[in-house]
């Protein structure tokens, strides 16, 4: 059976033969650090240890997915934003913005070469050589509301 497949026709609303099962937030559990070698936080980093990780519960427990990255704080680093990048059993969080207004916001010209998408761009060209044509790939993005948080701190966006 072709995963990829079955996800898209379940998510067209047609007759599937099996419900998928899949996670859209993200796959980074300790045990499977474990057993491929692949912690965080070099795996935040490190485009072969992030889709190893991302696809590590389709190879060790038969989840039909892979998702990549494993935080929210990948579009909000490219654009400025100093990151903690967490630990083994903490994710990446904001530390500080050089934004005080939503008027000082601009996308950089250079923003896919920036921060940690460089990574993630290559993960997904890796997870897409091995799994193209079977698997689902889950590639993450933050959401407006979250990344505004992010920029402009959740007490600013709020007022």
């Amino acid at each position: 059976m072709n995963l990829k497949n079955n996800v898209l026709k379940v998510l067209s609303g047609e007759e599937s033969d099996i419900t998928p099962v899949i996670s859209v937030t993200q796959l980074g559990i300790v045990e499977a650090m474990e057993k491929t070698d692949a912690f965080w936080p070099e795996a935040h980093k490190n485009a072969e240890k992030m889709a190893t990780l991302g696809s590590s519960l389709y190879e060790l427990a038969g989840l039909e997915n892979a998702r990549i990255p494993f935080c929210l704080t990948v579009e909000a680093e490219a654009m400025g934003c100093k990151v903690d990048i967490g630990g083994e059993d903490r994710t990446p969080q904001i530390t500080e913005t050089p934004f005080r207004s939503g008027s000082d916001i601009k996308v950089p010209s250079d923003f896919l070469s920036r921060g940690r998408i460089p990574v993630v761009l290559e993960a997904v060209d890796k997870l897409k050589e091995k799994y193209e044509d079977t698997l689902p790939i889950i590639v993450g993005i933050t959401g407006p509301f979250t990344l505004a948080g992010h920029l402009l701190g959740v007490e600013n966006l709020v007022r």
